[in-house]
């Protein structure tokens, strides 16, 4: 099983963080989807979370325009039922910060807010 934890990218200098799942093989983007309309309100309370909203705001990821075959259009956690990725993800701008002291602090406490969402799509493809 292949799965994504937090990590930091420099691409053509941009840094940022980023948790989740990204590119699910169809079968596991099933279990997510399935974990997600079955449990919509852990999952909507992982992401309204005050402190997860802070550092990550929405997760991200590609989404469908309709609702994925199986689903109900109108379910509650549509809008996260399109999607076929699954991340949090937060850009940093300031490279001065990617280099300075307090950066290992932001990545653990970043990581730590991730932690359910990780846990709740973990769980999801392992049942």
């Amino acid at each position: 099983m292949h799965f994504q934890n937090l990590s930091r990218h420099q691409i053509f200098k941009r840094h940022f963080l980023a948790a989740g799942k990204y590119n699910p093989e169809p079968g596991e983007l099933l279990k997510i989807r399935t974990a997600i309309a079955n449990h919509w309100d852990e999952f909507l309370k992982i992401l309204r979370a005050r402190s997860f909203q802070k550092c990550f705001g929405e997760i991200h990821g590609q989404k469908l325009k309709t609702a994925p075959k199986g689903f109900l259009k109108d379910h509650p956690a549509i809008e996260y039922l399109k999607l076929k990725n699954f991340l949090a993800f937060v850009e940093l701008h300031d490279d001065e910060f990617v280099i300075s002291k307090e950066f290992p602090n932001f990545v653990a406490s970043a990581f730590k807010e991730t932690k359910p969402l990780v846990d709740f799509l973990r769980a999801a493809l392992i049942t």
